[in-house]
């Protein structure tokens, strides 16, 4: 038989293992996005349709592979419940780059754990202790310290022409991601519980659903989308 001491090491280094590449990706998905955002100016919506496409299908890829067919497990209007707020806090994401710099949102969405405990309080009425909300609460100062010292570094060295405005906008839209992001969370949650549903339905749906509004709410922008699909890629200008 196999030892304790063997199996405690080894789901040690597999929790090591997990976290540390987490933190590879996400720092690595984070530096390029911020880049396309403030960079190169990209497209808010053409990003949001490729991240939305491309989840999808890596999660229809690898439901097929693990479980041996693709279905979704929970019913279609269920999906949509969740999307607008998913679609509305990733815009916010892309958004509050123009802002904050990527460090301090990266802080910031520690953050979410605040609202995300006062939407299990509404949704579930999940009770949480007075110990888990100053240590919440916290992290919250330490945010806010951050963006303050962030913003008076970038308006020295922008001088007198950058907007005193510029700290308000990225947090006001820090607390809109929040309430989405919380809600959307939490949603998903009781969605879990109570369908049995597992996380590659959740992607595929909950992205399929994301990708359908975001494309129907900018079909008015017409040939434009497509424009901003080609510069976006890297396509250049397209003629009609």
């Amino acid at each position: 038989a196999t030892l304790p001491a063997v199996n405690i090491f080894t789901t040690t280094m597999k929790v090591v293992a997990t976290t540390l590449a987490l933190n590879v990706v996400l720092v690595a998905y984070g530096v390029v996005k911020e880049a396309l955002v403030t960079r190169d100016k990209a497209s808010i919506t053409i990003l949001m349709l490729v991240t939305r496409g491309s989840s999808a299908v890596a999660a229809a890829v690898l439901m097929k592979v693990r479980h041996g067919r693709v279905s979704f497990g929970v019913p279609w209007h269920q999906f949509s419940s969740f999307a607008v707020t998913n679609e509305l806090s990733t815009w916010a994401s892309y958004e509050m780059l123009k802002y904050v710099s990527f460090p301090v949102q990266t802080m910031a969405k520690s953050c979410v754990i605040l609202p995300s405990m006062i939407m299990g309080r509404v949704l579930h009425g999940t009770r949480y202790s007075v110990w888990e909300y100053a240590q919440t609460g916290l992290v919250v100062v330490a945010v806010g310290v951050m963006q303050l010292e962030h913003s008076v570094s970038k308006k020295k060295k922008a001088g007198a022409e950058e907007s005193p405005y510029g700290m308000y906008i990225g947090v006001a839209l820090l607390a809109f991601f929040f309430a989405c992001d919380s809600f959307t969370s939490q949603y998903q949650t009781k969605l879990y519980k109570k369908f049995k549903c597992n996380q590659y339905q959740l992607m595929l749906g909950g992205n399929l659903a994301g990708f359908t509004l975001t494309l129907v709410a900018n079909l008015h922008q017409g040939w434009g989308l497509v424009e901003d699909a080609r510069r976006t890629l890297g396509g250049g200008a397209v003629t009609a």
